[in-house]
């Protein structure tokens, strides 16, 4: 179990452990919460962190509601500006398949006009939930809370993405508020 606190074990990328504590407790609590009535037997997740540049409005808005400072926001922002690498150091209760770049260019790009991306993808990855998408983890109150971005998409028209605000509770990290900044 990861502790809430400033990790020891930062990574040349810039990830530590403590960015996949939280990204695991975002991807339970989209199990416990968005798929509990799924059977899934693996989660996809793009090998790249991802933050469009077109959600920061809806993220300001979101941000000012929960009464998030504003250098937090901008510090999320600006960690956002470029994708990093993911490894496979998720540690939650179902198996995870990193989707590479290549692989994202081929389903979604090479195969976008002839609509046959998503069959596919899904051929490739049978039971899985879709495309999740990470946002880098912009941490604040000494490491107490953490804003991510979580988007997830099953197929052309059909996903969401999410705003969430977790909270360091003992020595785990919990969802404290979630808002959708995109559905289609």
């Amino acid at each position: 179990m990861l502790l809430c606190s400033p990790p020891a074990d930062a990574l040349n990328s810039g990830i530590d452990s403590e960015e996949y504590a939280v990204w695991r407790a975002v991807i339970e609590g989209l199990l416990e919460q968005e798929w509990q009535h799924e059977t899934f037997k693996r989660i996809v997740i793009e090998s790249q962190t991802s933050y469009p540049d077109y959600m920061e409005k809806s993220t300001r808005i979101v941000g000012e509601k929960w009464d998030i400072p504003e250098s937090v926001i901008n510090d999320f922002v600006q960690i956002n500006k470029n994708r990093q690498q993911l490894e496979n150091r998720f540690q939650v209760s179902i198996g995870i398949n990193l989707l590479t770049e290549g692989l994202m260019r081929y389903f979604f790009v090479e195969h976008k006009l002839d609509f046959t991306g998503w069959d596919l993808f899904y051929r490739a990855y049978p039971n899985s939930q879709g495309l999740l998408v990470l946002s880098r983890v912009a941490f604040y109150e000494t490491r107490k809370r953490a804003l991510v971005y979580a988007g997830n998409q099953r197929h052309w028209l059909g996903g969401a993405g999410y705003l969430i605000l977790l909270k360091c509770e003992g020595s785990e990290w919990k969802v404290e508020r979630k808002a959708a900044i995109w559905i289609s």
